[in-house]
């Protein structure tokens, strides 16, 4: 098995002792994943199991790297409890190449003791973007080198899973269409005003200057400092920020009049195409699916992907987790080619057009026109190297 991160080990020991008809062998692929998927594609060498970042599951269908695995997926009797956003992600054509396993969305978290200092209520936060703006507000006139609200300026990665939410929680879309004829849809209105409400909160001062260089590296440690109000971000931060002493609460992302969305990033299981141990394969990811890894998983701080984990019991062990699920509720993420091309990669430009708006002074209108022509281009060669016509 190939895996992105942490934990795998531990959960195909697990397995390993469970049984003794097959062994689980995990390597932990560093670098660049992709370049290494596509080497192992070349030769016929691809690993049994894949534990890929949910958003290059099109590709890696559309491009034979993954097993058709529908039908095995159909006879799970707790389907329907999977996340839906990463089980669309990973249907191409009609057809199912991966099953959710770690989800990994966006949530608003939020420092209780801020709140109260600035005579907020700790257990209401926010529910629309009037509400967040004067919260952050009152907890930047605090002073002492405080603001109200994290903004990561300088990673488009950062801000696209973070900031997406307020767009799709308010009735828009970022892409639409599929294939060659997809287009992104940032210069909507409903886009188009989530970008002009994170440039007011920027020109309410409730940011901090020195985050205008923030490129991700330190992106967590904002939140854990105690002098951030409110922060859009991965639950993975919300540990972090318990353990530095921050009284930590969480919520779903916004809409402009309420509602709320998330950013499913996340990761899911595969079986390499041409493999010989495809029963094996199966077997191992129907136990990591099973509620005793499924609660592993919040343990380490992330979520898991099926939905009947949210119980009053899971809500009190894990709150951000149990946020987590709930956003899910309302989970997107982009069935696209190139969300990467787009969005996360260096001089993405998602990320070129949000520095212009926030920092240099572009207007949204041309800024927002410019990066979906941009966007649009990149779809149509994402495409056709894709062999899509």
């Amino acid at each position: 098995m190939w895996t992105r991160g942490a934990g795998t080990e531990d959960l195909a020991a697990r397995f390993n002792e469970s049984q003794d008809k097959v062994e689980v062998q995990v390597t932990r692929i560093s670098g660049d994943y992709a370049t290494k998927v596509a080497t192992a594609k070349s030769s016929g060498d691809l690993p049994d199991v894949m534990d890929i970042d949910d958003i290059d599951a099109p590709l890696y269908a559309l491009n034979g790297v993954l097993t058709d695995i529908t039908d095995r997926y159909e006879s799970l009797s707790y389907k329907d409890d999977l996340n839906k956003a990463q089980v669309d992600l990973s249907t191409t054509n009609g057809r199912i190449y991966a099953i959710p396993n770690i989800a990994g969305p966006s949530i608003m978290m939020y420092n209780k003791d801020l709140f109260r200092k600035a005579g907020l209520d700790p257990e209401k936060p926010p529910s629309t973007w009037a509400e967040l703006l004067e919260a952050a507000k009152a907890i930047t006139a605090l002073g002492d080198d405080t603001y109200g609200f994290s903004i990561p300026v300088a990673c488009g990665g950062c801000i696209g899973y973070s900031f997406s939410p307020l767009i799709w929680a308010s009735g828009g879309e970022i892409f639409e269409g599929e294939g060659a004829d997809q287009h992104t849809t940032f210069s909507s209105a409903e886009s188009a005003e989530a970008f002009g409400f994170y440039k007011s909160l920027l020109d309410a001062g409730v940011v901090n200057p020195a985050e205008y260089t923030e490129d991700g590296s330190t992106w967590g440690d904002w939140l854990a400092s105690g002098k951030v109000g409110i922060e859009l971000g991965t639950p993975v931060f919300y540990p972090t920020a318990i353990e530095a002493g921050v009284d930590v609460g969480t919520a779903p992302i916004p809409g402009k009049d309420g509602g709320f969305a998330t950013f499913v990033g996340g990761d899911v299981l595969a079986i390499g195409e041409g493999t010989d141990h495809i029963e094996e394969a199966w077997q191992f990811i129907q136990f990591m699916l099973e509620p005793a890894q499924q609660e592993f998983v919040a343990e380490q701080g992330l979520v898991p992907t099926r939905l009947d984990m949210l119980d009053e019991d899971f809500r009190a062990k894990y709150p951000a987790s149990a946020t987590g699920l709930q956003a899910m509720e309302n989970g997107h993420v982009p069935h696209t080619l190139a969300f990467n091309a787009i969005v996360n990669d260096a001089n993405a430009p998602f990320g070129t057009a949000m520095e212009q708006i926030l920092t240099e002074g572009v207007e949204p209108s041309v800024a927002l026109a410019q990066l979906d022509q941009e966007a649009t281009a990149l779809i149509k060669q994402a495409a056709t190297n894709a062999g899509i016509s």
